[in-house]
């Protein structure tokens, strides 16, 4: 009967060194750092949600470095993508006899909070492209500031948008030349 004391005991003991042996494992084991928040769209981002939507555009692409006048009619749509952090706009020209070569681009837009600017990008059917910045709307008028380029040009460039109401608005684009701002195109959008 001597035997199983011995047994007890020898369990006992074991149990108590696996329960070390645990603790042990546990303490030694590398605390996992908790996985950061994503991250959220600048409230500012908000602002330009006012363009959300499907537009239809009637206007006049003006003579210039880019083409020859014409009328134009486009549709713009519009919607928050990426997360929300980007209002994505798809332009579309539609062809006509006047629009032989109608334009066809997709204007990015978002807020950058360590500039302290909305801004924005361009890519279009002709190889053009852009970059832009905006201070914010001023009033009814929200404006991008930037260069253009296309082919071997490269621009100063200007769009200017004017809310008119919720469900209407006018655009503008112009370039910059030794001349001064030259409007490029002037159209007016509802939704």
């Amino acid at each position: 009967m001597r035997t199983l004391p011995i047994i007890l005991a020898t369990l006992a003991l074991s149990g108590t060194v696996a329960a070390v042996e645990k603790s042990e494992k546990k303490a030694a084991a590398p605390k996992l750092a908790a996985a950061p928040a994503a991250p959220k769209p600048a409230p500012e981002v908000d602002r330009l949600k006012y363009f959300v939507g499907s537009w239809h555009c009637e206007g006049i692409d003006f003579a210039s470095p880019l083409g020859p006048e014409h009328p134009m009619v486009e549709t713009v749509t519009a919607k928050t993508d990426l997360d929300d952090f980007w209002v994505i706009q798809r332009v579309t020209e539609k062809k006509t006899k006047e629009n032989q070569n109608p334009l066809d681009g997709i204007y990015a837009w978002t807020y950058d909070p360590g500039q302290k600017k909305f801004v924005a990008t361009w890519n279009d059917n002709t190889g053009g492209w852009a970059t832009q910045s905006s201070k914010g709307w001023e009033g009814d008028k929200l404006v991008f500031l930037g260069e253009y380029a296309s082919g071997s040009r490269k621009m100063a460039a200007r769009d200017t948008y004017t809310k008119k109401s919720d469900q209407e608005l006018v655009h503008s684009f112009e370039i910059k030349s030794k001349d001064g701002w030259k409007k490029v195109d002037e159209e007016t959008c509802k939704k």
